[in-house]
């Protein structure tokens, strides 16, 4: 059976095991050690080679705190190769915590391919600070394609401290390519605070990169104020000198 003294061997030996052979290594584990590296091994081996009896297998693990740990290790390793079927396995689960964080990091795998389906997990889980980053993650990586889109989705959120986020990540994101429209939304979409701030020193900082002189014809128009420092600042650490 593979031991802890050698990780990287310990992952070459597993990778060639066969299902029986990764069944009966679970077996010899104590339940405290399915977690540890050699069990996660040994379950993103099983779930490579026959997903359906892996994840049925973990379903009837007696150990709560053991079975919530290794779900996310099989959602993440099905979802390398079979997305779809992962996201029916893991909406299957039984609402709680468990399926919660399985769906959030399934999340973040589905935002770098498609965004939206991203932002459609986040809109099943409860609130949350987790939920709340999926959210904004997944916006950032809307933003990018399709930045229109974005900014009217930012815009349906609930008016509150997410809503300023997500429409600063949005403009923030949006400035690579049109800085001066980034500037215009932000200013007019989100309310005066840290949202605002953040998203004006953004925009700033990557506006700047492509147009320097509309970006400092911009930050000269703003009052005096510690905004306006702080955007001088930052076109100070951009500008040649």
């Amino acid at each position: 059976m593979p031991t802890a003294e050698d990780p990287e061997k310990i992952a070459v030996v597993i990778s060639e095991l066969s299902e029986t052979e990764v069944f009966k290594w679970l077996g010899a584990l104590a339940t405290q050690d399915l977690t540890g590296n050699t069990g996660r091994l040994l379950l993103r081996r099983w779930v490579e080679l026959d997903p359906a009896a892996a994840v049925n297998w973990l379903e009837k693990l007696s150990d709560p705190g053991v079975r919530q740990e290794l779900v996310d290790v099989a959602a993440v390793a099905w979802s390398e190769k079979d997305m779809p079927n992962t996201l029916i396995w893991v909406e299957s689960l039984p609402d709680g915590a468990t399926k919660h964080q399985a769906l959030t990091d399934l999340g973040y795998e589905v935002a770098r391919v498609d965004p939206v389906d991203a932002l459609q997990i986040a809109s099943q889980l409860p609130a949350s600070d987790h939920t709340d980053g999926l959210l904004l993650h997944s916006l950032a990586q809307y933003a990018s394609s399709d930045p229109q889109q974005s900014q009217q989705l930012a815009l349906s959120l609930r008016q509150g401290p997410l809503r300023d986020e997500a429409l600063s990540t949005v403009a923030t994101v949006q400035a690579k390519q049109d800085g001066a429209g980034a500037a215009q939304f932000a200013v007019q979409n989100i309310s005066p605070g840290p949202g605002l701030d953040r998203a004006v020193i953004g925009v700033i900082q990557l506006w700047a990169q492509n147009d320097l002189a509309s970006t400092a014809f911009w930050v000269q128009s703003f009052p005096a104020s510690p905004i306006r420092n702080q955007a001088v600042e930052s076109l100070d650490m951009i500008s040649p000198h």
